[in-house]
């Protein structure tokens, strides 16, 4: 191993994540269901801001879409967040506490 390296780690997972998994991750960050943004795109960053306007899933389905020239960018930009930025799960419904009596 190169010297220069040997301090250092490199995470990276077993597999890749699911594409949908990805997506639903991107999309959070992009504006959760509660509205907020959490990632801004800059405006010079055409290539990614294309990608992302003309992403999408083959209707019924959750394969991409991925006509002509699509995808790269919005793929790099979900390995990035997918590790660093989980969704939360979201509870539902309403707790019940009973009392014992006896």
């Amino acid at each position: 191993m190169d010297e220069r390296f040997r301090p250092k780690r490199v995470l990276y997972p077993r597999a890749n994540p699911a594409v949908k998994d990805r997506f639903a991750r991107c999309n959070a960050m992009l504006c959760n269901a509660a509205g907020e943004r959490r990632l801004f795109i800059h405006k010079k960053c055409t290539n990614l801001i294309t990608d992302l306007t003309n992403r999408a899933y083959k209707e019924g389905t959750t394969t991409p879409d991925d006509q002509g020239d699509v995808s790269h960018s919005s793929d790099a930009l979900g390995y990035v967040i997918y590790p660093r930025h989980p969704l939360m799960p979201t509870r539902t419904g309403t707790a019940k506490v009973g009392i014992l009596h006896g």
